[in-house]
């Protein structure tokens, strides 16, 4: 009855939501060249177990936080940019720093349902991690200061893995090994993961 007929099995889906900032009032950032990195990578991942969608938000303001993760409902909340003890920066309207705390950001993925995994690709942003980690299937942060070269090397490490079909977890360590292999020597190990 089926004879010659071939049934083919869906890939799953995972929707990753990257918000990006580099505010004027700080050091500037590679931040399209790691979004670029990330796009390649995905591209040539041949034979994907799994189909990662990555949506880019640019020059984010804090007013704009609730919005995109409501809109996106994304699996994976990804922020690229400075980060301090405690405290993530995002834009205020004049393009300067605007501060939002480990608290407001655990809040957020807490009151989002669609969150699983928050990848804080920002420096000094463990303690950010730390808190959000009760919410959330994985998260991960940095407990020093992280080198462009680094974050970039990481991120696309990380989102390759999981086209690969791998866990948060192996993903995670697979970028580390990418960082600590491309990488200067100790900034793999600045790279946290909870969860």
């Amino acid at each position: 009855m089926f004879r010659g007929v071939s049934i083919k099995k869906e890939k799953k889906s995972m929707k990753a939501l990257m918000l990006a900032a580099a505010p004027t009032d700080q050091q500037g950032l590679r931040l399209d060249e790691e979004a670029r990195d990330l796009r390649e990578q995905l591209r040539l991942v041949q034979e994907p177990k799994r189909n990662v969608e990555v949506e880019h938000r640019w020059a984010v303001r804090t007013n704009q936080l609730q919005m995109e993760v409501m809109n996106v409902k994304p699996q994976i909340l990804h922020f690229s940019g400075h980060g301090d003890h405690g405290l993530l920066l995002f834009e205020d309207s004049t393009g300067k720093s605007a501060e939002v705390s480990a608290e407001a950001i655990a809040g957020l993925v807490e009151l989002n349902t669609s969150i699983e995994c928050l990848l804080l690709n920002a420096c000094y942003s463990e303690a950010v991690a730390r808190l959000a980690a009760p919410h959330l299937k994985a998260v991960i942060g940095c407990n020093d200061s992280i080198a462009d070269d680094a974050a970039i090397a990481f991120t696309r490490a990380f989102y390759r893995a999981l086209a690969h079909g791998e866990s948060y977890n192996r993903a995670f360590r697979l970028a580390k090994n990418d960082v600590h292999i491309n990488c200067a020597n100790g900034e793999a190990e600045k790279y946290v993961m909870f969860g």
